[in-house]
């Protein structure tokens, strides 16, 4: 695996633990207190970022053009020499 996504596992990993922490929240209606465990904050986390992502996918929506499009995705195991090797194909 490679480092940075070993960071990304280490960073998010204590995520809604005890470890991580809560934070309290009073309602301002009815003063009632809630407890709630801290996120993380990574972007990688479909709990704590979900909600951004989805905002910013809608709003990508408005820059698509008004035609049929698709994307390609490679996978190879040696990437960088699989990338130059697409990309001599695509030129």
């Amino acid at each position: 695996m490679p480092l940075d996504q070993i960071k990304t596992l280490y960073v998010m990993s204590p995520f809604r633990t005890e470890s991580a922490g809560s934070i309290m929240y009073r309602c301002a209606k009815c003063a009632k207190l809630q407890q709630v465990p801290k996120s993380c904050g990574n972007r990688h986390c479909l709990i704590c970022q979900g909600g951004k992502a989805k905002d910013w996918l809608e709003g990508q929506g408005s820059r698509l053009l008004p035609c049929a499009c698709f994307m390609i995705t490679f996978t190879g195991t040696e990437s960088d020499a699989m990338e130059q090797h697409v990309f001599q194909l695509l030129i």
